[in-house]
């Protein structure tokens, strides 16, 4: 895969464009924002790739049917 299309990039990208659209301004908490909206894009994609099987998908990710069910919830994931 070429670097361009990596997760890296794509990730490194979507920081530089956020921090563009700040013109200037400070933001606080941008670790976290990261990290938590990554999750939920990963989770809803790999749901859907699964057609909403969360047995799937929580093998898919490597964690239990309880932790993933744990993390749509605090994620917001229907």
């Amino acid at each position: 895969m070429n670097d361009h299309h990596s997760q890296k990039h794509c990730t490194y990208k979507a920081v530089c464009e956020y921090l563009e659209s700040l013109s200037g301004h400070d933001t606080d908490g941008l670790y976290e924002l990261v990290l938590a909206e990554t999750e939920r894009g990963m989770i809803k994609a790999v749901l859907e790739w699964h057609k909403g099987n969360r047995s799937k998908t929580a093998a898919t990710l490597g964690i239990t049917r309880t932790t993933l069910r744990t993390k749509m919830r605090n994620l917001k994931i229907k």
